[in-house]
């Protein structure tokens, strides 16, 4: 007899026409939804034989289940709110979280691991520093692993993200059509995956446009007090400067600061792109277009993947890699 399948909170969302962001509100109580999608979700839930997770601490020979989180940089908005839902999702369903940040180090990245396998978590939610890291720790505590936001080169890891290549393509060929035609890219080290794949698309776009320059792509380090510096000049060497691409909200706080210093009357004419929607970007009167992780999305499939693993640990699988829906609010 063929083994039954895991009903999922993707195939929830399939039965249902909601969201996997709204089926998880709904599981999880994380933010208020009406009654009418609740009754639907619930009824579609108990209909497909969906297993909802008991909220009492999950236990395994005795021991407490607990998650390790490694995040790239928290003063990134997207990794911020991506621990706060993961950390809500992880409660309501019985385990603990740890969590520690890299700040973008891969040798830190590497002291997290060891640090958090010392802990003796079980299994590992992470988001990489470094595209050719390897982790021979990891293989050998054979814990399941599952990456979210940043994929490496190196390693089958389960992956959940958007397609940062084709996601800066299409908002680069926005500019485009729009009439820019010196548009900028800014980014830190291609070390980082989703830098690396940016830039890629922004190139790819630019090219195809007959517009591409190597000398507008800029490439700084992280946490490097020169970053300011760097960008200033950069972007005052370019002439007619009509539009930038920035690789995250870090970098685009400094170039907003930076164009309004350099072109004080005319500064609001540049159009700017970045990444993850900031609440303060519809205060500014400098309008800046995102491209929008679904970040309760990530947070949601990476837990399910990590938790079908812990709990299913002999259960066969080839490593997934999962594309999520990405928006591109255009402000423009």
């Amino acid at each position: 007899m063929a083994q039954k399948k895991n009903v999922t909170l993707k195939d929830i969302a399939e039965d249902t026409n909601y969201s996997v962001t709204t089926i998880s509100h709904v599981i999880n109580k994380t933010r208020h939804v009406d009654q009418e999608t609740r009754k639907a979700v619930l009824e579609s839930i108990k209909r497909l034989g969906y297993k909802v997770t008991a909220t009492q601490g999950k236990r395994f020979k005795n021991k407490a289940l607990t998650i390790g989180m490694v995040i790239a940089d928290i003063r990134e908005e997207f990794f911020a709110d991506l621990i706060k839902y993961t950390e809500s999702m992880a409660r309501n369903m019985g385990y603990n979280l740890i969590i520690c940040d890299s700040e973008q180090n891969p040798e830190k990245e590497l002291e997290c691991i060891s640090l958090l396998l010392n802990k003796g978590v079980d299994g590992l939610i992470l988001a990489p520093a470094d595209v050719s890291q390897k982790y021979p720790l990891l293989k050998g505590q054979n814990i399941p692993v599952v990456l979210v936001d940043r994929n490496i080169e190196t390693e089958n890891f389960d992956f959940v993200g958007i397609d940062n290549f084709r996601s800066t393509y299409e908002a680069t060929k926005e500019l485009v059509k729009h009439r820019a035609k010196n548009i900028a890219f800014i980014g830190y080290s291609e070390i980082n995956y989703t830098i690396k794949e940016r830039k890629a698309g922004y190139k790819t776009a630019m090219l195809e446009a007959g517009l591409f320059k190597e000398e507008n792509i800029l490439q700084v380090e992280y946490h490097s007090s020169l970053n300011n510096k760097s960008i200033y000049e950069f972007i005052k060497s370019i002439q007619a400067v009509d539009g930038i691409v920035c690789g995250s909200t870090v970098i685009c706080y400094e170039v907003l600061g930076c164009i309004k210093e350099i072109f004080p009357e005319t500064a609001d004419k540049i159009r700017i792109i970045t990444y993850d929607d900031n609440k303060w970007y519809n205060l500014m009167p400098h309008k800046v277009s995102a491209i929008k992780t679904p970040t309760v999305d990530a947070a949601t499939v990476a837990l399910e993947l990590l938790v079908n693993k812990l709990e299913a640990p002999f259960t066969a699988n080839v490593p997934k890699k999962i594309l999520l829906n990405y928006e591109f609010i255009k402000r423009f």
